[in-house]
């Protein structure tokens, strides 16, 4: 792989009781054409590369529903040439406007992000540097997460 290529390759975690449907996706920039996993069942990942198109950078959010309770999982990332690379998740019941998402992820996106809403917790991170970044987005009951904090 050329040095200059650019790409995220992403897996996400389901560590909930309900499969994740994909609802939807908006790229900004790179591959429009990606493929994100269709469904991740319950304790499954599913992963996936998005490639950086000729414009510099792989741009992108998907948007998972939860499966039987109406909530969605957001996810969106943003790796862009000579840029640090960030992250952006929330989990909502409402439809998802994409310019928003992006705001969001300028505004408050870094290389690491969490949210907590609905019984739900989600966490995202990406390598900050680098043109061809890790990213991994992981859900789960928010009853879970307190329990693994208090174990620490």
């Amino acid at each position: 792989m050329s040095q200059d290529k650019m790409q995220t390759d992403a897996e996400v975690r389901n560590q909930i009781t309900y499969s994740l449907t994909l609802g939807g996706s908006k790229v900004w920039k790179g591959d429009t054409t990606a493929k994100f996993p269709g469904t991740i069942d319950k304790d499954q990942k599913g992963k996936f590369t998005h490639l950086g198109g000729s414009e510099g950078g792989s741009h992108a959010a998907i948007v998972y529903k939860l499966q039987g309770d109406g909530k969605k999982l957001v996810i969106a990332w943003k790796n862009l040439k000579d840029n640090k690379n960030k992250v952006y998740t929330e989990i909502t019941d409402q439809a998802v406007d994409w310019s928003d998402i992006k705001d969001k992820l300028n505004k408050e996106g870094s290389a690491f992000y969490e949210t907590t809403k609905f019984g739900y917790h989600a966490e995202v991170d990406i390598d900050a540097n680098g043109n061809s970044p890790n990213m991994t987005a992981t859900i789960e009951s928010s009853g879970v997460t307190m329990a693994r904090l208090a174990a620490k």
